[in-house]
């Protein structure tokens, strides 16, 4: 996808050449100013949803001004990353606007590879290599898109002869002359205060610019690096070959797949065991109760389900051969239904380490992650074992945008403290200090409980966390999640109901906390 304007060899040509790249300069610079005033006014909400939605206006507003149409799927990419923007400062909770920043930056990333052009209609038509590819230079347009734009693209150095003559040679000289000007009568000045009174310079405070510049210069640097990527690429991207460098055989494709197969095999027979003898088997084959060995396998087997896709299509791309390939797929969808039984297991014994200590986030977000890699594994199964590699890329990412928006519509916050605070308590009773530990978007939950709750030395503490992190602390953000739990904080949990919590609960250097470990401590 190119600018359609053919370049000539006079002062009228090179201009014209060079509208699009100076205009991508313009916008870039503005995108800096916006980052700084946006990022360092509100860095946790509202600024990020702002300087966002100014580079998808700066984006259509390129590419129009260089005479691009703007198709239904750029549009859709845009409109993904302004939502995932959105989303950021609406959620309180950190993980989730970790997800949902790079949400953001993946849309951001597949609005200028399908801008780009590929050798596919879409870029949700491409292969897996070919968006691989795309991604690979993208990352390259970041880092050096925009110098690239002001040494060549913008021809800010042709000629006096080719920009207007005399003119434009006072212009240039003027440029090039004052930062040089200024910079050593400042230096000079600060030297001797004889040559400073020469000058009426204003006070400049080093600490106080240097920030400004640097966030400035980050932004707007990123910024028309990415513009320049998704505008003016000429033609598509190049492309990764159908086949890797290197090159396995039957032995090795063989040895690698089927190794992984006997000890999948192996841990699934095992675990057959436990599903059918339950408690008793895991006491006398470990030692261990039943939840502490839910407890020590569960994350193990987030990592072997994450890394059995990788092997699988490493390993397909790198063979050629036509009866190697088939012996791939049936290797490989072994390998998937294994899989399947240990995402099972995995599952199960999630259910059960809940069960007994209760619900957090890392046990939450493992739980949705291995649910995301279940759907990409049968996607695996159903289009690139079967020879239909194209939908798999579009899949996978889609299905990863949709598990993120499912994350933000539930609240996986509100979701912890309410299924914490509805368990039967036992001898450690709810482990209040961990709920407030939470974001704001669990805050009315948990204030709503301990309104509710006995005076103790875990609600007591709770109590005095909730206010100690929320009540007259400074925000300087703005963020939904983070507003609506301050607020229930401020109006609910006023001193004199943190003095009932507190009633009777013994005063000293560890007053509130449980003598035992709390249910919802540990991974």
């Amino acid at each position: 996808m190119g600018t359609g304007i053919t370049a000539t060899a006079t002062g009228e040509g090179v201009r014209e050449r060079a509208r699009t790249p100076r205009r991508i300069l313009v916008e870039g610079a503005s995108l800096g100013i916006l980052a700084d005033v946006a990022l360092r006014g509100a860095p946790g909400g509202l600024g990020w949803t702002i300087w966002v939605l100014g580079l998808a206006v700066a984006a259509v507003s390129v590419a129009r001004y260089d005479g691009l149409v703007v198709n239904r799927e750029q549009r859709g990419w845009l409109a993904l990353a302004v939502a995932c923007a959105i989303a950021f400062s609406w959620r309180d909770a950190e993980e989730l606007r970790v997800a949902n920043v790079l949400g953001t930056l993946v849309s951001l990333s597949m609005f200028a590879m399908s801008a780009a052009g590929l050798p596919a209609p879409s870029i949700l038509a491409a292969r897996l290599r070919d968006v691989i590819a795309a991604g690979a230079y993208t990352v390259r347009d970041l880092l050096v898109g925009a110098p690239t734009l002001v040494a060549r693209d913008a021809d800010l150095f042709t000629l006096p002869a080719a920009r207007g003559g005399a003119s434009w040679t006072a212009v240039r000289a003027l440029l090039l002359t004052a930062p040089l000007a200024f910079v050593f009568t400042v230096l000079l000045s600060r030297a001797d205060p004889v040559f400073a009174s020469f000058f009426r310079l204003p006070t400049l405070d080093v600490a106080q610019i240097v920030p400004h510049l640097a966030l400035f210069g980050v932004f707007a640097w990123l910024s028309a690096g990415w513009l320049r990527g998704a505008v003016l690429a000429l033609s598509p991207r190049p492309t990764l070959p159908a086949h890797l460098p290197m090159r396995l055989g039957h032995a090795e494709v063989i040895a690698s797949l089927g190794t992984v197969i006997a000890l999948f095999a192996l841990f699934v027979s095992l675990q057959l065991r436990w599903f059918f003898g339950g408690a008793d088997v895991v006491l006398a084959t470990t030692g261990l109760t039943v939840a502490e060995y839910a407890r020590r396998g569960f994350f193990e087997l987030v990592a072997v389900s994450a890394l059995v896709l990788p092997l699988i299509l490493g390993t397909r791309a790198a063979i050629d051969d036509a009866r190697l390939v088939r012996r791939h797929r049936q290797l490989s969808l072994l390998l998937l239904v294994l899989l399947a039984a240990i995402i099972a297991s995995a599952v199960l014994r999630m259910r059960l380490y809940v069960a007994y200590f209760g619900l957090t986030t890392d046990r939450l977000y493992a739980t949705a992650l291995m649910g995301w890699i279940a759907v990409v594994s049968v996607a695996l199964a159903l289009t690139v074992l079967r020879g239909r590699a194209r939908p798999f890329a579009a899949i996978a990412v889609l299905s990863g945008f949709a598990a993120l928006g499912a994350l933000n519509i539930g609240n996986p916050e509100l979701i912890i403290a309410r299924g914490n605070l509805s368990r039967t308590p036992d001898a450690r009773g709810i482990d209040y200090e961990y709920l407030t530990r939470l974001s704001g978007d669990a805050a009315p939950a948990v204030v709503n409980a301990l309104r509710g709750a006995a005076p103790s030395a875990h609600a007591c503490a709770g109590a005095r966390a909730l206010r100690k992190r929320w009540v007259r602390v400074e925000d300087t953000s703005w963020n939904l999640g983070a507003r609506l739990g301050r607020g229930a904080v401020e109006q609910g949990m006023l001193e004199d109901e943190v003095a009932r919590l507190c009633a009777g609960v013994a005063v000293g250097r560890n007053a509130g906390v449980p003598v035992n470990e709390p249910a919802s401590r540990g991974p």
